[in-house]
C-alpha cells in the first residue's frame, strides 16, 4: 500500500501557504512605503533646514533691510552686497549683486523636489521698526509617487539683525 497525501491534506497545506505568503507580501509592501515616506522628510526637513540657516545668517548680520513684503525680503548684507530673497512659482531664490563689478549671483534655494508656499501666502514679515524679520514658509515635497509618500514641513524663524 501507498502512502500519499489527500486531497484535503494537499488543499490545507496550499491554502496555508497563501496566507503566509499574503501576511509576508503585505509586511514588505508597507516596509517600502514607509522607507520612501522617511526618504521623502528627510529630504523637505534637510532643504527646510539649509533655507532657514541661509537665510537667518545673512539677515542676523546685515546692516540694514531695504525691503520687506509678503514674497520677498531685500537686505544690504555686512559685505556690502545687496541680497534679495523672492519666492516665485513655489520656488525661493537668492539673488546677491556683491558691491564691486562683478557678476551676480543668483540662485534657487530649494531644489525640483520640494515646493515653497508661504504661511498664509506671506514668508516674509517685517516687525519692530525694520529690524526683525519672521521668516515664515512651508516646504512641500513634489513629485511623490504615492499619496503616502507626500509631506509638508512648517519652518519659521524670527530674526533680529545685529546692526
Amino acid at each position: 500500500m501507498k502512502k500519499a497525501f489527500t486531497l484535503v491534506e494537499i488543499m490545507v497545506s496550499v491554502g496555508l501557504m497563501s496566507i503566509l505568503a499574503i501576511g509576508v507580501n503585505t509586511y514588505f509592501i508597507s516596509s517600502l512605503r514607509s522607507a520612501r515616506k522617511a526618504a521623502t522628510n528627510a529630504i523637505v526637513k534637510s532643504e527646510g533646514e539649509q533655507i532657514q540657516t541661509n537665510i537667518v545668517q545673512m539677515v542676523k548680520f546685515a546692516k540694514r533691510i531695504n525691503v520687506c513684503t509678503a514674497t520677498s525680503l531685500s537686505i544690504l548684507a555686512n559685505d556690502g552686497s545687496d541680497v534679495t530673497y523672492s519666492v516665485v512659482s513655489n520656488r525661493l531664490s537668492q539673488n546677491i549683486i556683491p558691491p564691486v563689478p562683478t557678476p551676480t549671483v543668483m540662485a534657487n534655494l530649494n531644489s525640483t523636489k520640494t515646493s515653497v508656499l508661504g504661511c498664509g501666502g506671506t514668508t516674509f514679515t517685517c516687525v519692530t521698526g525694520g529690524r526683525t524679520v519672521d521668516l515664515c514658509f512651508i516646504l512641500s515635497s513634489v513629485g511623490a509617487g504615492d499619496v503616502t509618500d507626500a509631506t509638508s514641513m512648517t519652518f519659521r524663524n524670527y530674526i533680529y539683525t545685529s546692526n
